[in-house]
Parts: C-alpha cells; sequence; structure tokens
C-alpha cells in the first residue's frame, strides 16, 4: 500500500473465495469511510491472472459500482499483465525513452559527444531499465525493441547516421553494454542482496542451497523449491537470477555496498 496505490489480492479456488473477497474489499470501504477518505470505484479495476481456459468471471463491487475486469495495469510504474507476459511493460518503456531520445536528438545535435552520451544515460537510459530486476522482456522481440533505441542512441552520440555506419563498432567506441547485459547485472546484484538479507525478502522460501554440488562453478550454488515448467516460469526473476548465479566460476559481489561497482570475485557467507 502507498500514498495512491493499492493493491488487494487472493487465491481464487472456489465460490467461499470470492463471497472472501467482496468481503475484503467491502472493509476497505469501511475503513476509508472511518477515517474520512473514499475511494474513486471508476478508477478501481479487477484483473485475474490464470492458466485455466475458463476462470470465471465474477463481478466485484465498490460503493455500489461493478468493478472493470482489465487484462493489464499498471502498478508503481510497471504494467502486469494477467497473462505474466511483458508486452505491454515493453512497448511502454521503449515508446517512453525513445520520446526523450527524439527531443533530445532535435534538440542537442550540435552538442559533444561527452554531453550527449551524459543525456542519454541520464534520461533514457533509465527508462529502458527501471525496475529490471522485477520485470524481464522475455521474447526475443522484445529485447529487440529495447535494444533499438540504445542503437539509435549511439548513432545520435556519435553523430553518424549513415546507413552503411555500423552500429556495432559505434557501440564497442563508446564503451556501452548492452540492455540485457544491464538487466543481468542488476538482477544478480538483487539476488544477492536477498541471500545476504539487505533486502525484506525471504529467500528462503523460493530457493534453497544445491544438496549436490556440480563439478563447474562455486560452491553455493542454489535451487528453487519448484522447477520452473513453463516459459513464463523460466523468465521470473529467481529462475533467471538463480541459473546466472550458478554459472558464475566464484560468488560474485559488488566490492561495497555500490551497486555501479563490477563484480568481484568474493565469497560471502550465505544464510539460510
Amino acid at each position: 500500500m502507498f500514498a495512491d496505490d493499492l493493491i488487494v489480492y487472493r487465491g481464487i479456488r472456489g465460490t467461499q473465495d470470492e463471497v472472501q473477497f467482496q468481503e475484503d474489499l467491502d472493509k476497505l470501504v469501511s475503513w476509508a469511510e472511518l477515517w474520512g477518505m473514499k475511494f474513486n470505484a471508476s478508477k478501481c479495476k479487477v484483473m485475474r491472472i490464470s492458466r485455466k481456459r475458463d476462470p470465471g468471471h465474477p463481478s466485484y463491487q465498490m460503493l455500489g459500482t461493478t468493478l472493470e475486469e482489465v487484462t493489464s495495469t499498471q502498478y508503481l510504474g510497471i504494467h502486469i499483465q494477467n497473462n505474466l507476459k511483458w508486452d505491454v511493460q515493453t512497448h511502454y518503456a521503449v515508446g517512453k525513452a525513445t520520446r526523450v531520445l527524439n527531443f533530445l536528438m532535435r534538440n542537442f545535435h550540435n552538442c559533444t559527444k561527452k554531453i550527449k552520451e551524459q543525456l542519454y544515460n541520464s534520461m533514457v537510459k533509465p527508462h529502458l531499465q527501471y525496475a529490471s530486476a522485477a520485470w524481464n522482456p522475455g521474447m526475443v522481440k522484445n529485447k529487440d525493441l529495447l535494444e533499438k533505441v540504445q542503437r539509435r542512441a549511439a548513432r545520435f552520440v556519435m553523430g553518424d547516421f549513415h546507413r552503411t555506419s555500423s552500429v556495432t563498432e559505434m557501440l564497442q567506441q563508446i564503451s556501452w553494454e548492452t540492455i540485457e547485459e544491464g538487466r543481468i547485472k542488476t538482477r544478480t546484484r538483487t539476488l544477492q542482496k536477498i541471500i545476504m538479507n539487505r533486502l525484506a525478502i525471504d529467500g528462503s522460501k523460493y530457493f534453497k542451497p544445491k544438496p549436490s554440488r556440480s563439478r563447474r562453478g562455486h560452491e553455493n550454488q542454489l535451487v528453487l523449491h519448484e522447477t520452473p515448467y513453463t516459459d513464463i516460469m523460466k523468465q521470473s526473476f529467481f529462475a533467471e537470477a538463480i541459473a546466472i548465479w550458478n554459472r558464475f566460476p566464484v560468488v560474485p559481489v559488488p566490492d561495497d555496498d555500490d551497486d555501479s561497482k563490477s563484480l568481484t570475485s568474493q565469497k560471502p557467507q550465505l544464510n539460510f
């Protein structure tokens, strides 16, 4: 719950859960009235996340208004879809980044390479990487859309828009990592913080130490409690981050609390 953002969720396994969920909403309305506040029912939505062909469509009400059912919703700047894919979020991030980049290209084309690069890193790239530990573009087509924005930015920084020019060489000259590489680092560092109890997330609910270590890799490899079978599960945070974590030859940790620094080959004390 935040000042202007609240999510209520419940696992629905039958009619009783549907009744209970409506009671949850009624309690929220009563709580708001007690404290002199009022929900705007027209802005409240319902979204169902299910792999069932027919999950059912019971209606829910607040303040006498039947809540609209949607297939995606925005929460803290991230668009969540009912099929747990990230198409909407990818297009949203690409759209915001592209609009800012177009503005920079129109108004700062005569600036130096250094200033252009600073503008990109401070005003465009954050839109492509925002909350990248929480969401994953997943499909190759979505990853390519994100990379395409950065490739246009490389042309802007280098001042070279010739069709015959190699954008790959430009990226090498300015030493930019790909958006995917940045996302992998962010997810790995987030997993490190969870393992080292720096975040209020109980990792033991999701993974445990690997019972038998493989010949390759470090001694602190992990395994999920549930084996991911679907693509959605394989691309989720813990599944992807742990797969990357286990591939390192040694346990990678930041030099200190500054996440911007590169990873080093230290071995932290893991707490489970």
